[in-house]
């Protein structure tokens, strides 16, 4: 019986030791594993906040365009202002032009 309760007690010991070698081998895996989850959460935090100011970027930009085309509108309406006063004198000066050379040459005709 001495034999037998060392033998009980030493694989009783060799069994408990496994099982703790197991638990903590399991408990290093699960620690490297929660430090993954909390790296990965670290790091999707840090990408929502980068979005967050792509988004505002974006936005930004968006209005600066808008701003932009406003300018450019305004610009385009100026430019067709010039363009039709521009428009209206060539078309006095040619008036007037041809209605002196018209009177000019009728004196000239009348006066023959």
């Amino acid at each position: 019986t001495f034999n037998k309760n060392n033998i009980l007690k030493t694989t009783i010991s060799d069994f408990v030791y496994n099982c703790t070698k197991a638990v903590h081998s399991h408990v290093d895996i699960i620690t490297q594993f929660k430090t993954a989850v909390d790296r990965l959460v670290q790091e999707n935090a840090q990408l929502k906040e980068d979005k967050l100011q792509l988004l505002e970027e974006i936005s930004c930009l968006k209005s600066a365009a808008i701003q932009s085309q406003n300018s450019i509108i305004s610009l385009q309406d100026e430019l067709l202002d010039c363009k039709d006063d521009q428009l209206r004198s060539v078309q006095s000066t040619v008036t007037n032009a041809v209605k002196t050379t018209v009177q000019t040459e009728m004196k000239s005709y009348s006066e023959a």
